[in-house]
């Protein structure tokens, strides 16, 4: 196991260099965490009001038990991204960026290699640069993937419909992990593209391995009613 891999840190989107191949884009770099969101020599100054990155699932669930709240679930999730609409997106219509006008932080040109900024943005973005949604929330679709409390599995139980809570540990498995545990991340980040990912959509899921933290993962928490 290369030395690095020994030391704490965090995975890094490092997008390839022209010339080089297209098909890896995450790196490993030791001294990598949320004060240090670009590498040992960067810093959180003048981040504030940006999301928090490079949180394990452990880390984001301790943070919420410590402010007395929790993780939303995925169904909490979901059904406030959905914004009260009934389309492919959290806005109305089902483009993506209606009348070239965009609605949420993601990539714009051919990903990894070409990104066009038409939304304002290259990497992360500070929160509520773009409108909150009919519950007044911001930034549930695009900037970072946000954990959830649930297990993954591939697919939803169709009879688990009433406030569903997924499937047990026992029960999840990610193909994507060599069939292992994996909790379920949503909501898409910065780096969903049009050509790749496509999971800017308020009903798309990914799995994720919990333990892992990375450049384009962040949280919230939500105080359910007691």
């Amino acid at each position: 196991m290369p030395a690095e891999f020994l030391q704490p840190g965090s995975v890094l989107f490092v997008p390839p260099l022209a010339g080089q191949p297209a098909d890896n884009w995450w790196s490993w770099v030791a001294g990598t965490n949320w004060r240090h969101p670009d590498g040992p020599d960067s810093n959180i100054t003048g981040r504030d009001n940006y999301p928090v990155i490079h949180i394990a699932f452990e880390d984001a669930r301790a943070y919420a038990t410590w402010a007395g709240r929790s993780l939303p679930t995925e169904a909490q999730f979901e059904l406030a991204a959905r914004n009260k609409r009934d389309s492919r997106y959290a806005w109305d219509g089902n483009e993506l960026a209606p009348d070239g006008h965009h609605h949420a932080n993601t990539w714009q040109g051919s990903f990894p290699v070409e990104h066009a900024s038409e939304d304002g943005h290259v990497g992360l973005a500070p929160v509520g640069c773009f409108g909150s949604n009919d519950y007044g929330i911001y930034d549930l679709i695009g900037n970072v993937w946000e954990w959830t409390s649930n297990w993954y599995y591939p697919e939803h139980d169709p009879a688990d419909t009433l406030n569903p809570e997924g499937p047990s540990q026992q029960e999840s498995v990610s193909r994507n992990h060599g069939n292992a545990v994996a909790r379920v991340i949503k909501g898409g980040s910065y780096l969903c593209a049009e050509n790749y990912c496509l999971r800017f959509r308020p009903a798309a899921r990914e799995a994720q391995d919990s333990g892992l933290g990375t450049s384009h993962i962040g949280f919230r928490t939500v105080l359910n009613p007691e």
